[in-house]
């Protein structure tokens, strides 16, 4: 009863829609309503069909509409036919998500301006907007190692806007379901749009008597759009009891200027639902122009990006190729000299052992840093035959000091990895920036990074596993979740102990001393990794058992794991006969993974994906995604583990039949780190459960930005709006920082005074500096200053615009 009413409270509390519905998980979307996200997702599904059937994987023929015809196209569906069930989506997925999001944020950062989202008859204004965000994206993806990241900022920003035209303009009712290609499009004209004088609508509705649907007045090829209340373009003001016509509205309930001013009514094609959309028998016909819209983006044969910027960018672009990065950031200041020379034999190995096998990875990021800080020098290839060759050019000068700049580093190279990779940072010296902590942390974080810092030493010391770089590195582990192992010289020379395969996690936890821990294996895991360790003492000795309590003879690799090949399905076990407490991760080779997105309702009263960490104590949605959904029989729970692998808390998982996230548990963020994961069956009934990789670590700050002020362009300014809010139970000290890549950002918020359940607000000041086209993202963070461990983020990616319009 009490969810329903939260519901109910919920939905009364909604704001104007301003186009279509950002999400599905917007409590006004009804199942056949297309929102920004359905559209997105349609309209690059349909344009990577179109790149797959004419690249075809090699001795396999696609005949054409193999691909595009495909009814009810999702990734899942696309990736079987073209792979043979073979090739997880869920890198492509990632991607059109991080591209739904930026067109999401839209709607957060840019509420109130109507150029944003064409309302007003800003409809020069908007194709202004898209022309520059369009042409920008292309250049970005066709510079030397582009910044992904950015492009897909600037493409769904671009997306919003053009989703936006049909719903919010005349143009399906001119148009039907017909693309409007010139849009966006320099050179090329526009459409004439209805005169400022020009009455566009007449008044519609009960009380007049004039449905709705036959509001329009502007006759012939005029383009018209609907004034909104609350944005920067006032609808002319005309008392409705005199006039019965007027510049059109938005309408639907949340528009005051539909109510109030004439001509009342309006046209927006939002919804499905004629008490949200006066429209709304053309909601269908104006998702479907917006799905068109959208593939012809990306796949016109002539002014698509695929067109433009080629196959492998584009392939880079919507993570269409199999396999992650595999980075190494190495430390080439002068202490390095004893060690150098080991670190680059140790990643030849690593590299030689992948080549032509499995384990190759998508391309090797090879970062080095030294002194000053900017110094950091970046190699990027396919080849690892060249990389290796790169290594061996390799050598140690400056760093006259101890401490270096590790962090620095590590920001080159969360920056270009792909997503979900993996990165190794070879150090002997603390770190110079360790106030870059939580920063880094974001980045890794939001790219689902994980990073293992390899020390030999203090530099300070030339000692191997104390000293106060091991401090410092032990308090940025405990911070950030990051790996640190220290070793020597020696140790580096030896064959490979680093992992080097990301597959799905099936179950982590710790094993205390003479005790069993089991956890489920179904029928679609092929092969398991169980990696052991680290240990609190040697004094751990881990063995494993099958399903019919047959100890199972296993030997670790090189790689430090046990491999163990066709695993029998059901109820597995791991057992310590010694007394130290050991690590075990059990990862497995298998089509079956999930992807996890935190929901919850914005002070705009929208449904967005969570940014930065989750809030101790919020009640928020997960919507779980499962890879290849159709091998398993049912999803039943969402589970939360703390750091031992204990059983924190547990709900149901409920069905959604809706594109994507089907399925969604609310629950409240517990006041611990935790792991989160989903349980269910096989189809043969096998217990299965998937775990989300990493730890989360909750804050009790909230972070949220109001408002984006500005477009940033070269010598101009965008300013931040953000609103902190302290949700613990404690009075609290609290820093506002800001970081970016270029320097381009600054703040005056200082030290926050926060009582509990207070909130403030600042402003961060973002210059647009003189280079055109430079990307870097904004990165704000809010820290308790009596616990650094303690802090919350948001992230916004800019790039410097032209001042051509």
């Amino acid at each position: 009863m009490l969810i329903k009413l939260l519901a109910v409270l919920t939905l009364i509390s909604w704001p104007c829609a301003r186009g279509f519905l950002p999400n599905q998980f917007t409590l006004l979307s009804s199942g056949s309503d297309y929102t920004h996200q359905d559209i997105t997702e349609i309209g690059i599904l349909y344009a990577v069909a179109e790149f797959f059937e004419t690249h075809p994987l090699p001795d396999k023929s696609i005949s054409p509409g193999e691909l595009t015809g495909i009814k009810d196209i999702t990734a899942r569906k696309l990736f079987d036919k073209y792979y043979g069930g073979t090739v997880s989506e869920k890198r492509f997925q990632e991607a059109i998500d991080d591209i739904v999001k930026a067109n999401n944020r839209v709607d957060q950062d840019h509420y109130t301006e109507a150029a944003w989202h064409v309302n007003g008859e800003a409809i020069k204004e908007g194709n202004d907007k898209i022309t520059l965000l369009r042409e920008t994206a292309i250049n970005v993806l066709n510079k030397t190692n582009p910044n992904l990241d950015a492009a897909r900022e600037l493409i769904g920003q671009f997306l919003h806007i053009v989703q936006m035209f049909y719903s919010n303009t005349n143009w399906p009712e001119l148009s039907g379901k017909a693309a409007y290609e010139s849009l966006g499009m320099r050179g090329k004209p526009l459409m004439a749009q209805a005169p400022s004088a020009m009455d566009t609508c007449r008044s519609c509705g009960s009380s007049t008597g004039i449905p709705c649907t036959a509001n329009i007045m502007v006759q012939g090829p005029l383009l018209t759009s609907g004034y909104r209340s609350g944005q920067d373009r006032r609808k002319p003001s005309r008392d409705p009891a005199t006039f019965k016509t007027g510049k059109c509205s938005h309408g639907g309930p949340y528009d005051q200027s539909g109510k109030t001013i004439a001509a009342i009514g309006g046209i927006n094609k939002d919804t499905s639902d004629t008490n949200m959309s006066p429209h709304a028998p053309l909601h269908d016909t104006a998702a479907q122009g917006a799905i068109l819209h959208t593939r012809f983006l990306f796949a016109h044969p002539v002014y698509g990006l695929h067109s433009l910027i080629g196959d492998e960018v584009f392939q880079e672009l919507l993570q269409l190729t199999a396999g992650n990065s595999m980075v190494f950031v190495i430390d080439t200041t002068g202490s390095m000299g004893d060690d150098l020379a080991a670190v680059i034999k140790k990643t030849q190995e690593i590299i030689k052992e992948t080549l032509g096998t499995i384990k190759q990875p998508y391309n090797y990021i090879v970062v080095t840093f030294n002194d000053p800080g900017n110094k950091t020098d970046i190699f990027k290839s396919k080849n690892g035959t060249a990389v290796i060759t790169y290594l061996s050019s390799l050598r140690v000068n400056g760093g006259g000091d101890c401490p270096e700049f590790s962090l620095t580093g590590l920001q080159a190279a969360a920056t270009v990895a792909n997503p979900n990779s993996k990165v190794y940072v070879f150090t002997d010296a603390s770190p110079k920036d360790a106030a870059k902590i939580n920063y880094v942390t974001s980045m890794v974080t939001e790219k689902k990074i994980s990073v293992s810092f390899i020390l030999t030493g203090d530099c300070s010391r030339r000692r191997r596993s104390s000293g106060s770089g091991a401090a410092q590195y032990d308090h940025i582990s405990r911070t950030s979740g990051l790996d640190i192992h220290y070793l020597t010289p020696s140790y580096l020379a030896s064959p490979t102990k680093v992992p080097r395969s990301q597959l799905p996690l099936l179950s982590e936890f710790s094993l205390g001393g003479l005790s069993l821990k089991t956890f489920p294996v179904d029928n679609t895991v092929k092969t398991l990794h169980l990696q052991i360790g680290p240990t609190t003492n040697h004094n751990a000795n881990v063995r494993v058992f099958n399903p019919d309590g047959e100890m199972v003879p296993v030997t670790q690799n090189e790689d430090g794991q046990i491999i163990i090949e066709a695993p029998k399905p059901g109820t597995w076990a791991v057992k310590n006969d010694g007394n130290g407490v050991v690590g075990v991760s059990i990862h497995g080779i298998t089509v079956v993974d999930i992807e996890d997105h935190l929901v919850k309702t914005n002070d705009n009263g929208h449904s967005m994906f969570i940014e930065g960490k989750p809030v101790v104590g919020e009640t928020v949605t997960h919507a779980v995604a499962v890879t290849a959904v159709d091998a398993v029989s049912s999803i039943d729970s969402l589970i939360f583990y703390d750091t031992l692998g204990i059983e924190i808390d547990r709900c149901s998982l409920t069905y959604r039949k809706k594109r994507g996230h089907n399925y969604i548990a609310s629950v409240a963020v517990p006041d611990q780190p935790y792991r989160m994961a989903i349980e269910g069956r096989d189809k043969d009934g096998h217990p299965f459960q998937r775990q989300k990789p990493g730890l989360t670590k909750p804050s009790t700050l909230s972070l949220s930005v109001e408002r984006v002020v500005g477009h940033l362009q070269v010598g101009s300014q965008t300013h931040i709006n953000v609103k902190v809010t302290n949700k613990g139970g404690n009075s609290e000290r609290v820093k506002l920082d800001v970081a970016d890549g270029l320097r381009l950002a600054g703040t005056s918020g200082g030290t926050l005074n926060l009582q509990p359940g207070e909130h403030t607000r600042r402003t961060v000041v973002i210059n647009g500096g003189r280079t055109v086209e430079v990307s870097t993202t904004v990165t704000i963070m809010a820290t308790v200053i009596d616990d650094p461990e303690d802090f919350q983020y948001v992230r916004r990616t800019f790039t410097v615009h032209s001042t051509t319009q």
